[in-house]
């Protein structure tokens, strides 16, 4: 596979422009303008350094995300942040100049900021790119997290009920609007995170069930269980993190998810 695919594959899967790319990749414009014309043949050094910067392996005559899981995290810690101010005046995106965490995530920060996304002159388009992105480079990865699935008829809030009543810890990955009715919220099952989904099955009595049947216990591996908000005696994940899985999972929920975000952001931004 040629650079100009390897570099336009990654621009057209990440919905990004040419001056986002050599930002993002750290190479100049009229570099990723040659690349991307077969003008020039870069050196492995700088081909890894574009992979790596925008998510991506070689596999075989492709290009595929990596499935870092990271990168949701940290983007999901990003619209947290951005949210979190929704219905109290813009956010203050001059903290996104100045977020901090653990190495993992400040490598996609750092990316981020270099590539203009994450600024206190930041936009509704620059969180949803880097949502967007977030999303499109973890997903693999966020599905294939621990998990098992248990037989509850589906009645995810009274499985939720019965892990509180026992003294877990948990968060179900929703918005507190799918208590309202059915299809009112993100997930069509929902994960409920928990520190160790094996413990929480074998306590409760619960049986492992095939996939299309059950309901999914989730491990928790970053900050699931942080941030939570609670409706009506359950506890769900932050928004954001809700939002992330969303965009994880089948295609009806990723556009679900994709409405909500952008619905969330233009209320967060409503002079921008």
């Amino acid at each position: 596979m040629d650079a100009s695919r390897i570099l336009l594959d990654a621009r057209e899967q990440l919905g990004i422009s040419r001056a986002e790319a050599a930002r993002l990749c750290g190479i100049s414009p009229s570099t990723v303008g040659r690349i991307e014309k077969g003008e020039i043949d870069p050196t492995w050094g700088t081909l890894s350094r574009i992979l790596e910067a925008s998510g991506f392996q070689i596999c075989g005559e492709r290009i595929t995300p990596t499935g870092d899981a990271t990168a949701s995290v940290a983007a999901r810690l990003v619209l947290d942040h951005v949210l979190s101010h929704t219905g109290a005046g813009p956010p203050d995106c001059a903290a996104l100049s100045s977020l901090s965490g653990p190495e993992e995530l400040k490598v996609w920060w750092d990316r981020w900021r270099r590539a203009g996304w994450l600024s206190d002159a930041a936009t509704t388009t620059d969180i949803s790119t880097v949502v967007r992105i977030g999303a499109r480079i973890s997903r693999q990865g966020r599905r294939t997290m621990p998990h098992l699935f248990v037989d509850h008829g589906r009645h995810w809030r009274e499985l939720a009920l019965r892990i509180d009543e026992a003294g877990f810890d948990y968060a179900v990955s929703d918005i507190a609007a799918a208590l309202e009715s059915p299809g009112a919220g993100l997930m069509e099952v929902p994960r409920i995170y928990v520190a160790d989904p094996a413990l929480i099955a074998s306590m409760l009595n619960l049986r492992e069930s095939p996939p299309e049947r059950g309901l999914p216990l989730v491990a928790a591996e970053w900050p699931e269980l942080d941030h939570l908000v609670v409706g009506h005696a359950i506890r769900f994940t932050s928004l954001g993190q809700a939002l992330m899985d969303g965009l994880a999972g089948t295609e009806s929920e990723q556009r679900r998810a994709e409405r909500w975000v952008f619905k969330l952001l233009v209320e967060a931004f409503p002079l921008r």
